[in-house]
Formats: structure tokens, C-alpha cells, sequence
């Protein structure tokens, strides 16, 4: 008798640490619309460094919240589209639609600092700060990358395709980009 109850009773606790297996699993997010935004405009990247978030977009919108939840606007003294912004050395990078090159420590306060020399009439599209490098992503191929985010050299990347995103892992930079573009470099150059 006491293996019978024994035995349910294991049972039972496998059946609860089971099913909480599965709950824990199939957890969904739940997404919540933040009302009232601090802009109608579009927003573009969003990025998240310095214990803050950071989103851009349009009509010089530069955004920054705490916590996700509540938002405020950045003073910036431009109207130009920031297509993208990233986080690395410390700091906060930002590109506009003309190429120029805007830096934040807090988040709060922007200041102009360079421009992107266009290449063959494009400018980056999407910046990313990685393994102590930026690069700077555009259409027909075009790349540039920059030691201090300041200073961008054009580079040659082979495809002409609009490049999307990169990333690095495993010792790899790897870009992705429209029509199936996939690039890889070991340095970043």
C-alpha cells in the first residue's frame, strides 16, 4: 500500500515540475503601447546603453527613457531624419539622413561632431559600434568604419546591395543585406 501512494505521489510531482516546464516554455510577451509618446514622428533604431534607452527618427526626433516606459525628447538643434543610432566607448552616435554625425553621453544633450563623406552620393543608413569598431551601413554596397565614430574611412565591400545589419561573433564580422547579401570579414575592414 505505502508503494502505491508512494508511487502517486511521485507521480504527481512529476506531472506539477512537467507542467511547469511547459508554462515556463511557452511564456508569451506581453507588449504595451506607451501613451502619450513624445512624438507623432516615425522612429527608426532604438539602442540601449548607459543603464538608458535611446530611439531616432525623423525631424530631428531624438528620444530617451530610464525605463522604456516613459519617454522624453533630446534637444537637438537640426531637423534632418536620424536614421540610426548605437552605443559604444562611453558614448551615444547618432546619424542623420545628410550624414551628420551627432554624440550624446547622457542621452539627453546632443552635439554635432563630424560629417560622413558620402560615397558615390550615399551616406550610412545604419551605424553599429562593434568589438571596438563602428560601421556605418548604406545602399549599393556601400560601407565605411571608424575607430572613434568620428572619423569614417569609405570601404569596399564587394556587393551592391542595400546592407541591413551587421554583427559579431566567433571571431567574424558578418553583414546582412537585401537579396539575400551575406558578407563576413575577420577585421572589420
Amino acid at each position: 500500500m505505502k508503494s502505491v501512494n508512494l508511487r502517486i505521489v511521485l507521480l504527481a510531482v512529476i506531472m506539477v515540475m512537467f507542467s511547469g516546464l511547459l508554462l515556463s516554455n511557452g511564456a508569451t510577451l506581453d507588449w504595451k503601447e506607451r501613451n502619450p509618446t513624445p512624438t507623432s514622428n516615425n522612429l527608426y533604431d532604438i539602442v540601449y546603453g548607459n543603464c538608458r534607452f535611446v530611439a531616432v527618427g525623423d525631424m530631428g526626433t531624438l528620444l530617451y527613457s530610464f525605463s522604456g516606459r516613459f519617454w522624453k525628447k533630446s534637444r537637438v538643434d537640426t531637423n534632418d531624419h536620424f536614421y540610426s543610432v548605437t552605443y559604444g566607448d562611453y558614448h551615444f552616435t547618432a546619424i542623420t539622413s545628410e550624414g551628420a554625425i551627432y554624440t550624446s553621453f547622457t542621452g539627453r544633450r546632443w552635439t554635432k561632431r563630424s560629417d560622413v563623406a558620402p560615397v558615390g552620393n550615399r551616406i550610412p543608413r545604419k551605424i553599429r559600434y562593434i568589438n571596438s569598431l563602428y560601421i556605418g551601413l548604406g545602399e549599393w554596397g556601400k560601407l565605411w568604419t571608424s575607430t572613434d565614430g568620428l572619423n569614417w574611412t569609405p570601404r569596399e565591400s564587394g556587393s551592391g546591395s542595400t546592407l541591413s545589419d551587421v554583427i559579431y561573433g566567433g571571431g567574424l564580422y558578418v553583414i546582412v543585406g537585401l537579396g539575400g547579401t551575406v558578407l563576413t570579414s575577420e577585421d572589420g575592414a
